[in-house]
C-alpha cells in the first residue's frame, strides 16, 4: 500500500528529474576526489600494477621495501581494488543522500497534498536540534567505523565490516531528514522512541536496494517518499486513537 503510493509519486516527471541528480551528484564529486586528491595513489597502484618498483621518493624505505615482493604487490592492489570499490560505493550512497535531503521538503510535501491534504505540518525541526542531532549522528558514525577498522583484520568478517557504520548513517540520515520536515520536537522524539525498530527495518530494507550499482542512487528520492508515507502514517494513526 504504502509502496504503491511511493512508486505512484515517484514516477511523476518532476522526481525523476531529482533522482537524475542524485545518480550524478556522486559520481562528479567522487570523479573530482580521485582526479585532484588520488593521483599519487594511482601512481604508485600503476607502478605494482606493472611490477615496477615503486620510486623511492613515493613511499617509506621500509613500504618500499616490503612492496617488493610480488605475492605482497597482489594482496594490497587486490584489497585495493576490493574495499575501495564498496567505500565508494557506501560514500557515493551518502552523498546522493545528503543532495536529495535538499529536495525533502519538496518530496514530503508532493505526498501531503496528494494523500494527506487534512494533515497540517508542523514547522519542523528547529535548526539548533538538527544540528545537535547531526553531531550526534556523525559521532556514533566514526565510533562505529573505527570498530569496523579493526574488523577488516579478521577473515570473512572483513568483508561487511564497513557496511555497519554506513547503514547506520544512512537510515539515521534518512529519518532526520524527513521527520525533521514533518514533525516538532516532541512528535520527532516520540516518533523516533516508540518506532525505533520498524525505521531500522525501513532503513535496511532502503539500504539494501541502494547497494545496487547506480540504480541505488537513481532510487533514493523513493526512499524519500516512501519513508514520509511512513511517518504520515504512523503520526496519523496516533492522532486517530
Amino acid at each position: 500500500m504504502l509502496l504503491s503510493r511511493a512508486i505512484r509519486d515517484y514516477l511523476s516527471p518532476s522526481v525523476l528529474g531529482a533522482s537524475f541528480v542524485s545518480l550524478f551528484a556522486p559520481m562528479v564529486l567522487l570523479a573530482l576526489v580521485v582526479a585532484f586528491g588520488g593521483s599519487h595513489l594511482w601512481d604508485v597502484l600503476q607502478a605494482l600494477e606493472a611490477g615496477e618498483p615503486v620510486a623511492s621518493q613515493a613511499l617509506p624505505g621500509w613500504l618500499e621495501t616490503i612492496l617488493a615482493y610480488s605475492i605482497i604487490q597482489w594482496v594490497v592492489i587486490s584489497l585495493f581494488y576490493l574495499l575501495g570499490g564498496i567505500l565508494a560505493l557506501l560514500v557515493s550512497i551518502i552523498i546522493a543522500l545528503i543532495v536529495i535531503g535538499f529536495f525533502t521538503p519538496w518530496l514530503v510535501k508532493i505526498v501531503q497534498k496528494r494523500h494527506y491534504s487534512s494533515y497540517k505540518l508542523s514547522k519542523g525541526l528547529p535548526t539548533v536540534k538538527i544540528i545537535k542531532e547531526s553531531i550526534g549522528i556523525f559521532g556514533k558514525f566514526l565510533g562505529l567505523l573505527l570498530l569496523s577498522l579493526f574488523l577488516l583484520a579478521l577473515p570473512i568478517v572483513n568483508f561487511f565490516a564497513l557496511y555497519l557504520p554506513f547503514f547506520y548513517l544512512f537510515y539515521r540520515i534518512l529519518m532526520l531528514d524527513v521527520s525533521s520536515v514533518m514533525l516538532d520536537i516532541d512528535g520527532y522524539e516520540k516518533f523516533k522512541s516508540s518506532h525505533q525498530k520498524s525505521t531500522i527495518l525501513v532503513g535496511l530494507i532502503c539500504f539494501l536496494f541502494s547497494l545496487i550499482p547506480f540504480v541505488g542512487l537513481f532510487l533514493q528520492p523513493l526512499f524519500v517518499l516512501y519513508f514520509a508515507h511512513y511517518v504520515f502514517q504512523n503520526v496519523l494513526l496516533a492522532q486517530n486513537k
